[in-house]
């Protein structure tokens, strides 16, 4: 199972339940980690980061995350982005989070992911 970076725009009740779901997996926010926006992080940096360690990053930040995970294909280590409508209910989110989780991203359709799925 995968290792888990969450952006700083993920809200506390969607990381607090996959907190709950998930008790031995290692999830930090970008917080956590000293990577806040506010101290002049980019999204690369963390996309970066999240490379380096084995993380997959779940977001809500689709406009900028989405085309650097992808320029990261071009062989930069990468471990999967999912993007989370922040709009979507939360119980579809958590169920389509935790399937993509326990999925190995070799199964993906691709290495960024849309919840819900559609």
């Amino acid at each position: 199972m995968k290792a888990l970076l969450f952006d700083e725009d993920l809200k506390g009740p969607l990381t607090d339940a996959l907190r709950r779901m998930f008790p031995s997996l290692t999830m930090d926010r970008v917080q956590d980690i000293g990577m806040s926006g506010r101290d002049g992080w980019i999204d690369a940096d963390i996309l970066e980061w999240a490379g380096a360690e084995g993380r997959l990053v779940i977001s809500h930040d689709r406009n900028t995350m989405t085309p650097i995970a992808y320029d990261r294909l071009t062989g930069l280590p990468f471990h999967g982005l999912i993007i989370v409508d922040e709009t979507a209910l939360t119980a579809r989110v958590l169920e389509d989070l935790q399937l993509l989780i326990e999925t190995p991203i070799e199964l993906w359709d691709s290495p960024v992911a849309y919840v819900p799925i559609r």
